[in-house]
């Protein structure tokens, strides 16, 4: 390594399968370790890790940028347990910013933390998926409704594309906005695909409302939506 020639410099950083094992051979083997400490809160609550998805990753991806921060610290420290970290993730206990972390970098770090703590619902619980809608573009629209809530409607989406990550995180950053349509949160569910809920959009997309005239953005949404999407 060359801190004088950063463009020369290529780690490979690593691979996080071992934080998601998924098949009964190395779930029965008693001799694999299974590094909790990178783990997403999901995948501790879930059995045999069904609730994978991209944004699990994110999250340990999250872990390890933390600990590179940190000059190599363990994230949870040496002396204690699995069982503690376990306890402790599936408390949304948060690891704290490192003293050594540069300021502008951490809210990077944290937001892939945050990305994947939106996984607020479960398919078939929470939620249930209805009629098929339309689909396009990788992703495929659901009437759906709440099962347990007397709320109003909501659709289901199902995002299928290698970019699901950042669609979703897209959604979920815009969501805040008076104009946009509120995106809930995500969903447990397949993890070869990452599922959002939505609140119905009444006067359809922004492309038909701009043609028709009926909705002028502000300058500040705009400038949100083009930042988020590139």
């Amino acid at each position: 390594m060359d801190e004088s020639k950063t463009k020369e410099n290529f780690v490979k950083l690593t691979n996080f399968a071992l934080a998601r094992p998924n098949e009964p051979s190395l779930l029965e083997d008693r001799r694999l370790i299974i590094p909790v400490e990178y783990c997403a809160p999901e995948i501790l609550q879930s059995a045999g890790r069904l609730y994978y998805s991209e944004l699990s990753e994110i999250y340990s991806m999250r872990v390890l940028m933390r600990e590179a921060c940190s000059q190599g610290q363990l994230p949870y420290g040496s002396s204690i347990s699995n069982k503690e970290i376990r306890q402790k993730k599936l408390n949304d206990e948060i690891l704290p910013r490192p003293w050594m972390c540069d300021r502008q970098i951490w809210p990077i770090i944290k937001k892939c933390f945050d990305l994947a703590s939106h996984f607020q619902y479960v398919l078939g619980i929470d939620v249930k998926m209805n009629d098929r809608l339309y689909g396009r573009y990788g992703h495929i629209y659901y009437n759906a409704e709440w099962i347990r809530k007397n709320k109003s409607s909501i659709i289901l989406i199902v995002i299928n594309t290698e970019r699901a990550e950042h669609d979703a995180s897209f959604h979920l950053e815009l969501s805040s906005h008076k104009h946009i349509v509120h995106t809930f949160g995500l969903v447990k569910n397949d993890p070869r695909s990452t599922m959002l809920i939505q609140g119905p959009a009444p006067h359809d997309n922004l492309i038909k409302l701009l043609q028709s005239q009926q909705f002028k953005p502000s300058a500040k949404i705009l400038k949100i939506i083009f930042l988020q999407n590139y």
